[in-house]
């Protein structure tokens, strides 16, 4: 079961921060001394990194995952290593780390179909310039279902962003994750105008795409071709500041913010800080 991979966010919505109450936070802090003394309590480190995770306290649900593998030795299963992999990506801002990396490998050789394994090693190879190879993996996420997986928004969303990346068409079954801002179809069109007019419809479609993120939001894939196109446009102060609202949204999203931050390297942005 796939039931807790949290990049499985619904298409054309950000991803929702959540507030800690105090009660939540003195819980958690109970817990973390009851584990001081019983440091071996497997069913209270679980609670803890599933708790950290709720809160979206990625560092610490890092540590509490990786508690829980040690404890499980040679018992561990796939699921607790994706689960382990997975706080290690958030952790790191979307990252996939050689340790993330390790732990998916781990779990693929203990189950091989496992769909959220295959979900992130496909956004680690995104991530190591084989959109290629990513294509094939997320393709057959999508292809094999269930439609209403946990896994399937997040996966056409990359399976589109790894074609465009390969020079690949955009398959039907990626669905709506295309974005919506100025395309290549668009540039091919403004190619035979003027140089005023082809400025003017280019500032047009990224100011529409632009409008349209600030009053209804939207997808990822948006966010990253805004970002790409206001670098293009030489409007760096705008692209930076989209840029930030865009990690704010997508900050518990790891699918999500691989593509902003691809999107911020196109556009020649700083990275994200380490965390």
């Amino acid at each position: 079961e796939a039931e807790r991979l949290v990049a499985a966010r619904t298409a054309g919505q950000g991803a929702a921060t959540p507030s800690a109450s105090d009660g939540d936070a003195a819980l958690i802090t109970k817990l973390q001394d009851v584990l001081k003394a019983r440091p071996d309590d497997l069913r209270g480190w679980r609670l803890l990194a599933s708790s950290l995770g709720s809160l979206e306290r990625w560092p610490e649900a890092r540590a509490a995952e990786e508690r829980v593998v040690a404890l499980l030795g040679d018992t561990v299963t796939a699921d607790d290593l994706v689960d382990l992999a997975e706080a290690q990506i958030l952790a790191a801002g979307g990252y996939v780390s050689p340790e993330a990396e390790a732990a998916l490998g781990r779990a693929l050789t203990l189950e091989p179909k496992n769909p959220v394994a295959r979900y992130y090693s496909a956004l680690t190879l995104l991530q190591g310039g084989r959109p290629d190879l990513a294509y094939r993996m997320w393709q057959g996420l999508v292809t094999e279902g269930p439609a209403d997986a946990p896994w399937m928004a997040p996966a056409r969303a990359g399976l589109a962003e790894a074609a465009r990346e390969a020079g690949i068409a955009v398959p039907p079954e990626a669905g709506g994750a295309a974005p919506r801002g100025p395309t290549a179809e668009d540039a091919k069109a403004a190619e035979g105008l003027a140089p005023d007019d082809r400025q003017a419809m280019i500032e047009a479609m990224v100011a529409k795409l632009s409008d349209r993120l600030a009053s209804q939001g939207g997808p990822p894939q948006d966010w990253a071709q805004l970002i790409r196109s206001l670098g293009v446009l030489g409007r760096r102060d705008q692209a930076a500041a989209v840029l930030g609202e865009a990690r704010t949204i997508f900050a518990s999203d790891a699918a999500g913010t691989a593509l902003i931050e691809r999107a911020a390297k196109d556009a020649g942005l700083p990275p994200a800080p380490a965390p």
